[in-house]
């Protein structure tokens, strides 16, 4: 399959409606056409650089570029993340650009994705709609509450490859692991 990749901001792009004359393909080059005839370096526009002129800078990652290849998956330009989405790349690319951009109103806490800011927010009304059906345990996460029910069930996932030492939550088999090499957590 040809590995060809398009790199230009997609919310550029219109889409191709029934009856509409201009393909998606011809769309994609003019687009890349109007890019080459602006002459737009890319270290100017979005501070990576480049010698393709097809990128551009895009509203949302601001930062770095959209990069997406013809197998329609987005691809992150400073590690080997894909995704076929782009609102996945751009939450990822907060991970580069440190970028915390919802904000709590009741404290200084920020975070890079909204389901954080819920959760976070948690804290401050003290709700906590996850309960254990056998103990009364309630947690305001759904996967803390999964962990719980292992000490009930007794299921240790995380196996150490060095002994037969088994344990509920990674946490703790890393702690375990570092009794192995001599090295403080």
């Amino acid at each position: 399959m040809d590995e060809r990749s398009g790199e230009v901001a997609m919310d550029d792009l219109s889409t191709v409606h029934p009856g509409d004359e201009t393909s998606s393909i011809e769309k994609l080059d003019t687009g890349r056409q109007l890019n080459r005839e602006e002459d737009i370096p890319c270290e100017e526009t979005c501070g990576v650089k480049s010698d393709n002129p097809a990128q551009v800078k895009t509203k949302q990652t601001d930062r770095l570029v959209v990069k997406r290849t013809v197998d329609k998956r987005f691809v992150c330009t400073e590690c080997d993340y894909r995704t076929a989405s782009k609102a996945n790349l751009v939450k990822h690319t907060r991970t580069h650009t440190g970028e915390k951009p919802y904000k709590c109103e009741q404290c200084d806490y920020s975070a890079a994705q909204k389901g954080t800011l819920d959760l976070h927010l948690t804290k401050h009304t003290g709700e906590k709609p996850f309960m254990c059906g056998q103990c009364g345990y309630r947690t305001a996460n759904r996967s803390y509450l999964s962990v719980h029910m292992r000490s009930h069930t007794g299921v240790k996932p995380y196996k150490c490859d060095l002994c037969d030492y088994s344990a509920a939550q990674k946490g703790h088999l890393d702690d375990h692991r570092a009794r192995h090499t001599g090295e403080k957590p």
